[in-house]
């Protein structure tokens, strides 16, 4: 076939169709060659891995530390607490106390290094390490937290003189630094000396 008749022949062919195609024109599919479905190849599955047996080294192990509770003054409390998790809070060491020790738990103060400790803090919140061979957590028992004392002859309570020696207006110092500041602390304490005095 020449050149001059394959144009001839498509010009013709062009000829036989419209020019201008409508809007909604849609070719029938029914007079589409034939073509084969392709389909997608399937994927390898991945081989599991089988994880390794874990041995009873391999656990995490969870920080713990041993924790001694013991009172300041007054009555001796001591009350160990070995292996101690540092997520535990200072409220659940009071309830250990209290039980332990018979003393309401609203009447005792648990200090660390001088300072006291809030009850929602955690030991490792406090500062207190893992691993170490012992903590030292002191205990103070506020007043009315101990079973009152019998009279003697001269119709004081036995144990009074613990409450008013100088290891009490120390701690009592102590405390109020915390809270209020060591200038304020000093003049508190001095009212206080005051009124145990007079009384």
């Amino acid at each position: 076939m020449t050149e001059l008749s394959f144009t001839k022949k498509f010009l013709s062919t062009l000829s036989s169709r419209s020019i201008r195609v409508n809007a909604d024109f849609c070719e029938d599919a029914r007079k589409l060659p034939a073509r084969t479905p392709y389909t997608l190849p399937k994927t390898a599955k991945p081989k599991s891995k089988k994880a390794p047996p874990v041995s009873p080294s391999d656990t995490p192990s969870i920080p713990t530390a041993n924790i001694t509770l013991r009172s300041l003054r007054g009555t001796t409390i001591i009350h160990s607490l070995p292996a101690t998790p540092l997520s535990t809070t200072i409220i659940s060491l009071k309830h250990q106390l209290s039980t332990a020790a018979k003393i309401p738990i609203d009447k005792i103060k648990l200090l660390l290094k001088g300072k006291v400790l809030g009850d929602l803090k955690t030991l490792e919140e406090v500062g207190v390490k893992a691993g170490e061979e012992e903590v030292v957590v002191s205990v103070m028992v506020m007043g009315g937290g101990k079973e009152e004392g019998k009279k003697g002859e001269e119709g004081k309570e036995e144990g009074g003189q613990a409450v008013v020696d100088e290891a009490f207006w120390g701690d009592l110092k102590g405390w109020l630094d915390s809270r209020v500041g060591k200038e304020l602390a000093v003049e508190m304490v001095g009212v206080f000396r005051g009124g145990w005095g007079a009384k």
